[in-house]
């Protein structure tokens, strides 16, 4: 799918474009997500957009589907995650922006006048698709703090209740306000 339009080029009637992401951008949108590069090729991102053209002012409207394989925040299973991102954002001279409108559901991307780069658009939807806490299940009860067995699998048995070194202070102080002067 080609990425990059030049402005002139978009037909009075729109242009439909539809197909995988490329591998990179996938790899860039889910940077410090964990995901592995077979995690990546395992299962493609698919863009389906309309782009239409008015003037210097480019609409692109569609969605981004697939499903991201990363792992759990909590037990660092393999967690699936269905992509269903609907994408309407408006590219713009660099002279419009955001407060033109007070419709919260449209982004808004600058282009140079000439071409238009659906990439940033692209990767910034892929962003937004994917939730901050991964999780492999809604309950997931993550690992054990003690012995590091995964509590989906098997309950392990260790008491929970070690402190924390580094909030050792703060027990003095608890004990502090205990004392009778």
């Amino acid at each position: 799918m080609q990425l990059t339009l030049k402005i002139r080029d978009i037909p009075d009637a729109g242009l439909h474009l539809e197909g995988p992401l490329p591998a990179a951008l996938v790899k860039d949108g889910l940077a410090g997500l964990e995901a592995t590069a077979s995690s990546v090729e395992a299962t493609p991102i698919v863009a389906a957009l309309d782009v239409a053209r008015s003037g210097d002012t480019v609409t692109v409207h569609g969605r981004l589907t697939g499903d991201v394989r990363l792992p759990c925040n909590r037990c660092l299973e393999e967690a699936h995650l269905p992509i269903a991102q609907r994408l309407h954002v408006i590219l713009g001279p660099a002279s419009m922006g955001a407060e033109d409108s007070a419709d919260e559901e449209i982004e808004y991307f600058n282009h140079n006048g000439e071409v238009i780069d659906l990439e940033t658009v692209l990767r910034e939807s892929l962003i937004m698709a994917v939730p901050m806490v991964v999780l492999c299940q809604p309950d997931c009860q993550g690992l054990c703090p003690v012995c590091g067995g995964n509590r989906n699998e098997r309950a392990c048995g260790c008491s929970v209740p070690v402190i924390d070194p580094r909030l050792s202070p703060l027990q003095d102080l608890k004990n502090l306000k205990n004392l009778k002067l």
